[in-house]
């Protein structure tokens, strides 16, 4: 019994060595956290589509000073 248990071992110990360490190639498909504020991109299209009008920039501004959510003098 002694000797199978020496050449198990033996050969336990080849195919070890043999058989060497392969990484394995993952790719994620998970999406990486974007910081995106949202209201920013919002506001940023808006001005852009408002420009494209032809509507003048300080103009939209006193508009939303007007509202109280914009100073304009800041």
């Amino acid at each position: 019994i002694n000797q199978e248990m020496r050449e198990y071992n033996e050969n336990l110990a080849k195919q070890r060595a043999e058989a060497k360490f392969k990484p394995i190639q993952a790719t994620s498909k998970s999406k990486t956290y974007a910081d995106k504020d949202i209201r920013r991109e919002f506001f940023e299209n808006f001005l852009k589509a408002e420009r494209e009008k032809g509507t003048d920039i300080t103009e939209i501004l006193n508009q939303l000073a007007k509202l109280g959510k914009f100073d304009v003098k800041a």
